[in-house]
């Protein structure tokens, strides 16, 4: 029998969790992304999604300070979207911070990269 995955998706724009229509702007603020990310840590979830809605707009790279802080009572997969350029983000996206996913637009040439690096799966 197949099992019913919880994966729980927060969007957050740099600095708080936020609430959209169709990921678009503008946002409505709903409080520290910290505080919803541990309150999910006391739930039963199979993963968690974490998606910078602005990263990529705005040109910056992704928080890795504040992603440990996220990552850091976490018991399961955590996915990661936003800003990722280079593989260099990856490797301290994947390594120093916690995540076990990522998840990219269409950057052909960092995909491949990324497969060589990590491997294919």
């Amino acid at each position: 029998m197949l099992k019913c995955r919880i994966i729980p998706i927060i969007l957050y724009d740099g600095s708080f969790a936020v609430q959209t229509e169709r990921y678009k702007r503008p946002a409505r603020r709903l409080g520290p992304v910290l505080q919803y990310v541990e309150n999910m840590a006391r739930r039963d979830i199979d993963e968690l999604i974490i998606i910078d809605i602005t990263a990529t707009e705005e040109r910056r790279n992704p928080n890795f300070d504040e992603i440990k802080k996220f990552t850091k009572n976490l018991f399961c997969p955590v996915t990661y979207v936003g800003g990722i350029k280079n593989l260099d983000d990856v490797i301290m996206l994947v390594k120093n911070c916690g995540v076990d996913k990522i998840v990219l637009k269409t950057n052909y040439s960092l995909i491949s990269d990324i497969a060589e690096k990590f491997g294919k799966q």
